[in-house]
């Protein structure tokens, strides 16, 4: 009997623990606009930063579940799930939308510095 509530202490005490690694969850800024940009090839993308006060810059990839409407800026939470092993040409990781957290109507352009 002290083998089996020992056991069911044991079990109880170790489903709380993980293996998985944390998620990496940022703040994205998505300008109300998007600027034309060349990766393969001449595209349009959406300009990005992470943190209000910083310069925009272009972001090539997509976010999954997020659908943008021009006029909008955004503040998005994303998870990002790195890419093991991706093609010079691919992204090193893939983004996820979790929440938007703000959607303003915006009429100003937003530019890149270069």
């Amino acid at each position: 009997m002290k083998m089996f509530a020992f056991s069911l202490v044991a079990a109880l005490a170790l489903s709380g623990c993980s293996t998985t690694t944390p998620k990496d969850v940022r703040v994205l800024y998505v300008a109300p606009n998007t600027a034309p940009c060349t990766g393969n090839g001449p595209r349009t993308c959406f300009l990005t930063k992470e943190n209000e006060m910083g310069k925009w810059q272009f972001f090539y990839d997509g976010i999954v579940g997020f659908s943008y409407e021009p006029g909008y800026r955004y503040k998005l939470s994303v998870e990002v799930t790195p890419v093991a092993n991706p093609p010079a040409d691919a992204p090193n990781a893939n983004y996820t939308l979790l929440n938007i957290l703000e959607k303003a109507e915006d009429s100003t352009l937003a530019v890149i510095n270069q």
